[in-house]
């Protein structure tokens, strides 16, 4: 049986919670810790480049707080950040840890494509004339 007068899944909760603030939010902490990391030890293109991911990570997570629809995009640009990150690595030494980040990324993409309420509550809304 299928409940009719469901209300439609809208807002930050569900997967959509663990996403903005574990995905984004303590990721975007962690790559912090690795930017400062490498600027103490004198890599300045890796923290700049890990700085560039933190920057959207923090700007993604705002406005999906706020339900704004620029956030999407946003957490988009960072996933495809991090993929970009990982297909450097795989260009260097760090072969296996490149495919974890870009078998992540296409993983978020995914679920940022499919869930219902993640288009629900960032789909714009049309206005009336």
């Amino acid at each position: 049986m299928t409940d009719d007068t469901a209300v439609p899944l809208r807002g930050v909760g569900g997967w959509l919670s663990w996403f903005i603030f574990v995905i984004l939010g303590l990721g975007g902490l962690i790559d912090l810790g690795y930017a400062i990391s490498y600027a103490t030890s004198g890599e300045t293109f890796a923290a700049v480049l890990t700085l560039v991911g933190v920057s959207l990570a923090a700007v993604a997570v705002v406005l999906m707080l706020q339900e704004n629809p620029k956030g999407l995009l946003f957490a988009r640009l960072r996933l495809g950040f991090v993929m970009f990150v990982g297909a450097l690595a795989l260009l260097g030494s760090a072969g296996a840890t490149g495919w974890k980040q870009i078998g992540f990324g296409l993983v978020c993409l995914c679920y940022l494509g499919a869930s219902e309420r993640v288009r629900n509550t960032y789909t714009p809304e049309k206005a009336c004339s």
